[in-house]
């Protein structure tokens, strides 16, 4: 059985296998997802799960200004 997270109801393997996705594919539906659930559930999250998903975007966005300088 797998440990389930926060508020989220889905078990950390899946959550780690949409992060690493939205990480690899740079797939915007995924990280818009990942940022409305963010805007969804964070009445909800602890303090370490808020700032694990900050993190998280931050990531993506540094990545976006990345490709953004390369491209242009």
């Amino acid at each position: 059985m797998n440990k389930k997270h926060g508020n989220i109801g889905v078990s950390m393997d899946v959550q780690n296998e949409i992060k690493a996705l939205a990480m690899v594919s740079g797939h915007k539906f995924i990280r818009g997802y990942m940022k409305n659930l963010i805007d969804n559930q964070i009445k909800h999250l602890s303090a370490g799960e808020y700032e694990d998903y900050r993190c998280f975007l931050r990531r993506i966005e540094e990545q976006e200004k990345k490709d953004q300088q390369k491209s242009k």
